[in-house]
């Protein structure tokens, strides 16, 4: 049985992502398939890009260019005009409509457009049960030490995890930037802890502490404990609000509000954590309480720069990391020790190479290496910049083997640091390790449970090294539908098919690669790329080459 969808003079076919409009077949990504689709349902109302993001994003932060191409994408398969539209009507600042009439019905016959397509559609259904099989056990494998000359020990995953929730903001709309910093500093401080699992900020990103479900949030994150608060800030006062509670049995462990004056904000965040800490002194030695014990800046209005900056930095753009590198470099300039803001600048670097975003990506490794080598100077507890050095290494400089060392140093900071854990998983995969880079990826997203589309991209390659291409589907496309603009998921995702021989899935991964970078050339790619094995770049460069995509 086959749901077919009419919208307006367009057939949609949801389980393979074809849309047929005067015959012609167009495909839609899961993403955009999964967008269309929450829109038929909802034809005729107005729908907001903040409920797209909760429904069909999960919750996860989506910039506003990431949901205005595949809003696009759609407009395209059903050959609509944003200008005069028939299918899809922007309503600017309140969202979108779906104007055209929708009707469904299911069919046991195949269309003659489909008939070839029973295979994949079997295909899919198989990816997303091998796909949840693949989650579950993430979740509850214990992994074991990597015995390598890198050798890297996992943390046990019976210790106790927490979930630190987006402090509710109660005055000021602009202040929200502040009551995120307040999250990210206690995430930041109890990430420290080498007998907690912390989970990662980007995982609680989705949520807020004013309307937070917690048993929904525990079995979501697979964490027990829930730490949720307010915030209320004036220009002289702050006062917060802060609840612990063991999700487990709804049991609200400690709460307690604080009242000071701003300058005494750090010491403050101290003292919520150690509170915390007491709390559960059955789990977490009075040793590592020490570590805790020292400030990112004395200075206020550097500390507001910097989070301003984070803020801006989340949104994952070019203007976005600008202008945080400009928020970061106003902290140092009032404050020239600010560790921290170093290493926030130097990420920026990273991603201007990596992302293509400045003119000169030689200049901005340099400049990379430079300000997190002088975030290391000033303090060498600062985590961040050994992540940056890790990136750096491993993609500016091609060096995997220091990269794994910067990246074991920074877990040795903050052994629930998600992201040193995945770079980490990349510099195995560049120098034939897979089954190790596979082990601590899975790691990184444990302690991530709404993992990002990086860390499946990167699982999918190791698979398909290791020469198990439905797992290396199934998470190279769970990848893409989390960011369909990520090139290199489709790029994995294209050798893959190619190495099946299913050359018509691959062609259209190439399609979607050279629609992302028109410029898109193999070999600038392979030159980017540090693979130590060269056979192994040469294997990809030949599926690639089978799958059409320019030298």
């Amino acid at each position: 049985m086959k749901t077919i969808l009419s919208v307006g003079d367009c057939q949609v076919l949801p389980e393979s992502g074809q849309v047929i409009n005067d015959n012609i077949e167009h495909r839609l990504e899961p993403k955009a398939m999964a967008v269309l689709l929450y829109m038929t349902e909802h034809a005729g109302e107005i729908i907001t890009r903040e409920e797209l993001e909760k429904q069909v994003w999960r919750g996860s932060v989506v910039t506003y260019e990431a949901l205005t191409v595949t809003i696009n994408k759609i407009r395209a398969a059903l050959d609509d005009d944003s200008r005069h539209p028939r299918y899809i009507e922007t309503l600017p600042k309140r969202g979108y409509r779906l104007i055209a009439e929708v009707n469904t019905s299911e069919t046991t016959t195949p269309s003659p457009v489909d008939s070839g397509n029973k295979k994949n559609i079997k295909l899919v259904l198989a990816a997303l049960i091998a796909f949840v099989t693949l989650l579950f056990f993430t979740l509850l494998y214990n992994f074991i030490t990597v015995q390598t000359n890198n050798q890297l020990t996992l943390p046990e995953h019976h210790l106790p995890s927490i979930a630190v929730i987006p402090f509710a903001n109660n005055n000021d709309p602009e202040q929200d930037y502040f009551a995120a910093g307040i999250t990210e500093y206690l995430i930041t401080d109890l990430s420290r802890l080498s007998t907690l699992l912390v989970t990662s900020r980007n995982s609680v990103l989705g949520f807020n502490s004013k309307s937070a479900d917690i048993k929904q949030i525990s079995e979501m994150l697979n964490v027990r404990y829930i730490l949720t608060g307010s915030v209320l800030k004036n220009s002289s006062q702050i006062r917060i609000a802060v609840q612990l509670t063991d999700a487990r049995n709804g049991m609200q462990i400690w709460a307690n509000r604080f009242d000071r004056k701003i300058d005494d904000l750090f010491n403050l965040q101290d003292e919520i954590v150690n509170h915390i800490i007491t709390e559960l002194v059955k789990h977490v030695g009075g040793s590592e309480q020490s570590i805790l014990s020292r400030n990112y800046t004395n200075n206020h209005q550097a500390h507001d720069y910097f989070i301003r900056g984070n803020a801006l930095y989340t949104s994952i753009s070019k203007e976005g990391n600008s202008l945080a590198r400009e928020m970061f470099l106003k902290a140092i300039e009032i404050d020239p020790r600010f560790a921290s803001a170093y290493g926030a600048i130097a990420l920026t670097y990273v991603d201007d190479y990596r992302r293509k975003w400045g003119k000169n990506p030689a200049a901005a490794v340099d400049r990379a290496f430079e300000y997190a080598n002088k975030a290391i100077a000033i303090d060498k507890d600062a985590a961040v910049a050994y992540v940056v050095l890790a990136y750096a290494y491993l993609y500016g400089r091609k060096e995997p083997e220091k990269a794994i060392k910067a990246a074991k140093q920074a877990i040795t900071l903050y052994p629930n640091y998600a992201d040193a854990y995945a770079i980490t998983g990349s510099a195995y995969s560049f120098i034939d390790r897979s089954e190790d880079a596979i082990r601590v990826n899975q790691h990184a997203m444990r302690l991530n449970p709404t993992s990002s589309y990086i860390y499946f991209a990167n699982l999918g390659r190791d698979y398909y090294f290791l020469n198990q291409p439905d797992k290396a589907i199934n998470s190279l496309q769970e990848g893409i539908f989390r960011n369909e603009n990520y090139l290199n998921a489709h790029i994995y995702l294209a050798a893959t098919y190619a190495s099946l021989g299913r050359l018509s899935d691959a062609s259209w991964e190439a399609d979607k690669i050279l629609t992302i970078d028109p410029a898109f050339s193999l070999n600038y790619w392979a030159s980017t790329q540090p693979y130590r094995t060269k056979s192994r770049l040469e294997r990809m460069l030949n599926d690639l080459y089978k799958a059409g995509l320019p030298e």
